[in-house]
């Protein structure tokens, strides 16, 4: 949801996150941040980081990272892969007591596998 956020800004849906933002309601966390960072210019990377390392964080320490591969482990003993940045994620808002808001379908896998995980879904063609 932040690329969609970032690159079109608090229009339809997305001004949601602007909303929440502005109420103090919006996390993030290491792995978000990586992702974003990794996809954009040095100039633009470094407004970004500016940006959001304002924003409360959701740390992810050794007992979440434990989490983490538990998870995983039980996805893989599922049958299923999910990129280890997407469990990352949804540990991080477990341990937070936050929601994802996502349009990645990998959610809903880990969620077959967790419990405490809240995900929020918003379809990339639903920009109302």
């Amino acid at each position: 949801m932040w690329v969609e956020y970032l690159r079109h800004g608090a229009r339809g849906w997305a001004a949601e996150v602007a909303e929440g933002i502005e109420r103090g309601e919006v996390l993030v966390c290491g792995p978000v941040l990586a992702e974003l960072i990794s996809g954009t210019s040095p100039e633009t990377s470094e407004r970004l980081w500016s940006r959001l390392s304002a924003l409360p964080w959701a740390p992810l320490g050794r007992q979440a990272w434990h989490q983490v591969g538990s998870i995983r482990r039980k996805l893989l003993r599922a049958g299923t892969t999910v990129p280890l940045v997407d469990i990352a994620i949804a540990a991080a808002a477990m341990r937070a007591g936050a929601a994802v808001w996502t349009a990645d379908s990998d959610f809903e896998r880990i969620l077959e596998v967790t419990d405490g995980l809240t995900v929020r879904y918003q379809r990339l063609n639903d920009r109302g």
